[in-house]
């Protein structure tokens, strides 16, 4: 049996508000789709993070900063996550997985997805915000 953790869950939460909200023609992108957004979420919540640990202070030139907190990181984490789900199509299995055992109805994944893609978004600029101040 292969475990899987709640990064492979929140993929199948985007996943399904993505399958949900995608008209019939478009299914095939489904799972690159799933990939991006969560990958934007994510480095969202990195780069919040980062922010909020004050770690920027350490940095000489903030230009190096950026190039490695917005490029580099995001990048390397695309990549890590497309071998992880997409390559040799892994998805299906955390997708059959999750469907064995979901008891959430299709309404549930669109509102816990929006409010992830908005406290996501909320929390960076919150970081932001604070960063300046």
């Amino acid at each position: 049996m292969t475990s899987y953790t709640p990064f492979h869950y929140s993929f199948y939460l985007v996943y399904k508000f993505i399958e949900l909200t995608t008209s019939k023609n478009k299914q095939h992108l489904v799972a690159e789709s799933t990939l991006n957004l969560l990958l934007i979420c994510l480095t969202n919540n990195i780069a919040a993070i980062i922010l909020f640990s004050r770690v920027v202070i350490f940095f000489p030139e903030n230009i190096y900063f950026s190039i490695t907190l917005f490029s580099i990181i995001p990048i390397s984490l695309y990549f890590l996550c497309r071998k992880l789900f997409l390559k040799g199509r892994k998805y299906d299995n955390i997708v059959k997985f999750y469907n064995e055992r979901n008891v959430l109805k299709k309404y549930h994944f669109v509102i816990i997805t929006v409010l992830y893609m908005v406290l996501s978004l909320a929390t960076m600029i919150w970081a932001g915000i604070n960063y300046s101040s």
